[in-house]
């Protein structure tokens, strides 16, 4: 908290309540910080799924095989893994 406190009074602009889970995660183990930010990254998915817009579909490979990598080291069977099978890579088009 002291850290967090430290860094507030530096820079104002900055929720104190932001820079205090930032330095707690930092504490965590990067594969622990992984595994928390691909566990939302589940609901992203779900999310450019249901939008379905171009721009949402490109994107859903990498989040899906990021998603596979964590889930092959840890040992979990995907959520979703017939959705994930069926997705297929989308180009998108230069505007």
């Amino acid at each position: 908290m002291r850290e967090a406190r430290r860094i507030r009074a530096r820079n104002r602009r900055s929720e104190f309540e932001n820079l205090w889970h930032t330095l707690n995660l930092l504490e965590l183990p990067p594969t622990e910080r992984l595994v928390r930010s691909l566990v939302r990254g589940r609901t992203i998915i779900a999310s450019k799924r249901a939008t379905n817009r171009a721009k949402d579909r490109a994107i859903l490979p990498v989040l899906e095989d990021s998603l596979r990598v964590i889930q092959s080291r840890r040992g979990t069977a995907p959520r979703d893994s017939k959705a994930s099978e069926t997705m297929r890579p989308v180009r998108c088009e230069a505007s």
